[in-house]
C-alpha cells in the first residue's frame, strides 16, 4: 500500500470516529472526569494552606451543596432526554422531508455532538464532586469543595447557552438551503484524488474496457476471486494485492468504488502462472475493504445520489417544492463543473513490486466511472421529472449551460448536450403551453451555445 493511501485510508478512519455521535460526548465526559479528580485537591491545598475563599465563590452550607449539585445533575439528565428527543426527531424529520442518505450528515454536526456532549460531562461532574460533600457528622471533617462547586455553576450557565445554540441549530439546519449545501461542501472537501489516482501509476493514456485489459495484458489462466461477504466497497488495497499474488502479471479489479458487492460474486481477476492456494484467495479478498454502508470518502457519486434524491423528492407530488429542486440542481452544476476540469486517472496502472521498481511491474485494471456517468448520475432523473414543471426544467437547461466554461476537455461537453437533447425531445409530450414549451426551447438553445464556447476555450480543442 503506498504511502498515499494510508495516509487517506487513516484519514477517513478518523473521519469516521472523529464524526460519529458518541466520540465528541465521550472525549468531553472523560474530560470533565480529570477535571473532577483535579478541582478538589485545589480545594484542600486552600485548606491545607489555611487561605479564605471569597465568599462570592460559594458562600453556601453543606446542605446548600447537596441541594446545588443535585439540582444540576438532576435538571441536566432531563434536559438531556429532551434533546436526545429533538435529535431523533430531526433525523426522522430529515429522512422524510430530504432523503435517508443525508441523516448522516446531521449525526456528523459539530454542534448536535458538543451539546449532547457538555450535559453530559456536566452531569457527571456534578455527581462526582457531589459524593465529596461532607458534613460535621460525617466520620471525616466537614468539606465542601467551594470551588469545584463554582465550576459546576460554570458549567451549567455554559449548558444553558448550548440549549440555545441547538435550539437555533437545529432550526436552521433543517432548511433546505443548508442541507444542500451542506452536501456540496462535503462533496469539494473530499473529491480531492480521484479513484484510482493513488493506485500505482498509470499505464495507459487511454480509458480501456475490461475486454480490452483482457486481451492485451492478461493471459490464461485467469482465476476468478469471489466476495466472501458482501457489502459496500470503501478502498483498495493494491500493494495487498499484488504481494499476494505473487506470480501474476495481471490483476482486474472488477467492482468500482461505491458499489454493493454480493457475496459470491466476482470481484477479483487474477492473470497467474500457477494455482492460487485457499490462503491466496482470501488474503486476496480481504484487500477490498467493504462497509455496511456507502461512504463520501472517495466516492464523489454518493454525495451527487444525495443531491438527487433531494431534488426527486422535492419534485414529488407530496412534496412539490420546485425551488428545492432548483437549489437541488444548481448544486449538482457546481459538482459537475468541478469535475468537469479535473483530470480523470486513468483505469489500467502500473504497480511496482518493489520500492526500488527493479522488477517488472503489475498491471492492474480498475473500475472507474468516466465523466459522462457523473452527468447522467446528476441530471437523468431530474430532466425525466422536470417535464412536469416549467421552472425546473428552465433551470436545468441554464445550469448545464453554465457548466461550459469548466469544461477543459472537448469530449466532455458531448454528455452534457445529451441531456440537452433528451430535455427537448420530451417536449412535446410533456403538454406545456405554446409559451412555456417556447421558453425551455430558447434556454435549451441557449445552453448549448454556452456548451460550444467553454468547449472553444478548453486546452483539449
Amino acid at each position: 500500500m503506498t504511502r498515499a493511501l494510508r495516509l487517506k485510508l487513516l484519514k477517513n478512519w478518523w473521519e469516521r470516529i472523529r464524526t460519529s455521535l458518541w466520540f465528541v460526548p465521550t472525549v468531553l465526559i472523560v474530560t470533565a472526569v480529570a477535571i473532577a479528580l483535579i478541582m478538589p485537591e485545589i480545594d484542600r491545598g486552600l485548606e491545607d494552606d489555611d487561605l479564605s475563599v471569597p465568599p462570592w465563590i460559594f458562600g453556601g452550607s453543606v446542605d446548600g451543596a447537596h441541594t446545588l449539585l443535585s439540582t444540576v445533575a438532576g435538571s441536566l439528565i432531563t434536559i438531556v432526554g429532551v434533546l436526545f428527543s429533538i435529535t431523533i426527531v430531526v433525523l426522522q424529520q430529515a429522512a422524510s422531508q430530504f432523503t435517508p442518505r443525508v441523516m448522516g450528515n446531521f449525526i456528523r454536526q459539530t454542534g448536535t455532538q458538543l451539546t449532547l456532549g457538555i450535559y453530559l460531562a456536566t452531569f457527571l461532574y456534578a455527581l462526582l464532586i457531589l459524593r465529596l460533600v461532607r458534613g460535621e457528622d460525617a466520620q471525616a471533617e466537614e468539606f465542601i469543595p467551594r470551588f469545584s462547586i463554582a465550576f459546576a455553576l460554570v458549567l451549567a450557565t455554559a449548558c444553558l447557552g448550548f440549549l440555545v445554540y441547538f435550539i437555533h441549530h437545529m432550526a436552521t439546519s433543517l432548511q433546505a438551503s443548508a442541507v444542500l449545501s451542506n452536501v456540496n461542501r462535503e462533496f469539494r472537501e473530499d473529491v480531492g484524488p480521484l479513484y484510482p489516482e493513488h493506485i500505482g501509476e498509470s499505464a495507459h493514456d487511454e480509458d480501456m474496457s475490461l475486454e480490452e485489459f483482457r486481451r492485451q495484458y492478461m493471459r490464461a489462466p485467469i482465476y476468478r476471486i469471489a466476495a466472501e461477504r458482501s457489502g459496500y466497497l470503501m478502498s483498495v488495497d493494491d500493494d495487498a494485492i499484488v504481494a499476494n499474488a505473487s506470480d501474476t502479471e495481471a490483476i482486474a479489479i472488477i467492482p468500482q468504488i461505491g458499489d454493493f458487492v454480493v457475496r459470491g460474486t466476482t470481484i477479483i481477476e487474477v492473470s497467474e502462472t500457477r494455482e492460487l492456494s485457499d490462503e491466496q484467495r482470501h488474503s486476496i479478498a480481504e484487500c477490498l475493504e467493504l462497509g455496511s454502508e456507502r461512504s463520501r470518502f472517495q466516492d464523489p457519486l454518493f454525495s451527487i445520489r444525495q443531491l438527487v434524491d433531494i431534488a426527486l423528492k422535492a419534485l414529488s407530488t407530496g412534496v412539490n417544492d420546485p425551488t428545492t429542486a432548483t437549489n437541488a440542481i444548481s448544486m449538482l452544476g457546481d459538482s459537475i463543473a468541478l469535475l468537469a476540469g479535473r483530470k480523470f486517472p486513468e483505469r489500467v496502472r502500473r504497480v511496482s513490486r518493489d520500492e526500488d521498481d527493479s522488477r517488472e511491474g503489475v498491471y492492474v485494471w480498475t473500475n472507474r466511472p468516466p465523466f459522462s456517468v457523473y452527468v447522467d448520475s446528476a441530471f437523468s432523473e431530474i430532466r425525466r421529472e422536470a417535464m412536469d414543471n416549467v421552472s425546473v426544467a428552465v433551470d436545468l437547461a441554464e445550469t448545464i449551460g453554465a457548466i461550459g466554461d469548466s469544461i477543459t476537455v472537448r469530449e466532455r461537453a458531448e454528455p452534457l448536450r445529451q441531456v440537452l437533447d433528451d430535455l427537448q425531445r420530451g417536449l412535446p409530450a410533456a403538454g406545456f403551453d405554446e409559451r412555456d414549451e417556447r421558453l425551455i426551447r430558447e434556454r435549451i438553445e441557449a445552453a448549448r451555445r454556452e456548451l460550444t464556447v467553454g468547449q472553444a476555450s478548453g486546452p483539449g480543442c
